[in-house]
């Protein structure tokens, strides 16, 4: 899907003072006054306030660092979970990232006592830097984090993010924002898909070839280390034929890792020819 920057640009820079305008090929780049940013390009927005740069210091998806779970399901005053996801589903609609019906939403409720407590910035010498703390944490900062894939007919979308990663995590969703009493706080979409059915009957192969795709790989490692299947998902993945044009493919996503290991690592497997599916 192509994205049209006049448009993006104008609902997102409505309110902000512009101190600088950078074009660079087909993307555009706008720096505000108070620490705002947007960039967008055809197939790419890029935008956040300053609220977000210290949300980034007190809320993680990574495997690393991972916090997201001290945070509880909580409904804040300027909007409930349901209103706040209605809202955002007509923001993306009024930036022509509409998900129409088919859509998978996680959703965080970040509250401001957790993210003051959840808070850390590192200097150079791996010390905490106080000096780049957020100083007047309040309720105005209660803010909803949402995570969002596309999906078709129930089974989620996922595909190489930015060409560089190939893990199918929240991490890297490929629709995530903030959205806060203000409303869009952050938004960083990453490539946004239109389908078309070709209406073909689609046989999937036997799960123990699945299995015995995932064994022969890990059988062949040469270490004395054993490794364990801890969730496996179906999901819808594009896999990238020539610029703009994707073919979809129904592959299982396994998330494992090594038995007695904190590290978790992924292998796609082509549902059809239950072969390795390389991205």
């Amino acid at each position: 899907r192509k994205f049209d920057k006049e448009k993006v640009k104008e609902k997102l820079l409505s309110n902000i003072e512009v101190a600088e305008t950078i074009n660079y090929g087909d993307e555009d780049s706008y720096q505000g006054t108070k620490e705002e940013y947007l960039s967008v390009s055809p197939t790419r927005i890029y935008f956040y306030k300053n609220l977000y740069l210290y949300v980034n210091n007190a809320f993680s998806l990574f495997e690393d660092d991972r916090n997201a779970e001290s945070y509880k399901d909580t409904d804040f005053d300027f909007a409930s979970r349901d209103e706040a996801k209605e809202s955002i589903l007509k923001e993306l609609d009024s930036l022509g990232a509409g998900l129409g019906s088919d859509y998978f939403i996680n959703m965080y409720s970040l509250d401001y006592e957790t993210m003051k407590e959840n808070e850390e910035v590192l200097d150079m010498d791996g010390e905490p830097d106080k000096s780049a703390y957020k100083s007047d944490w309040s309720s105005k900062d209660n803010c909803y984090y949402l995570c969002i894939r596309q999906s078709v007919n129930g089974i989620p979308v996922g595909y190489k993010y930015a060409d560089a990663d190939e893990n199918i995590n929240e991490y890297n969703a490929p629709i995530q924002l903030l959205y806060s009493s203000s409303g869009i706080e952050f938004i960083n979409i990453d490539r946004m898909f239109d389908f078309f059915d070709k209406n073909e009957e689609v046989v999937l192969a036997d799960m123990d070839k699945v299995s015995a795709c995932i064994a022969k790989k890990y059988n062949d490692i040469l270490n004395e280390s054993k490794y364990s299947v801890n969730k496996l998902e179906l999901h819808y993945v594009c896999v990238k034929e020539s610029e703009g044009k994707y073919t979809v493919r129904p592959a299982w996503v396994a998330t494992m890792s090594e038995i007695g290991g904190i590290q978790q690592f992924q292998m796609i497997i082509d549902a059809q020819t239950a072969k390795e599916l390389i991205l």
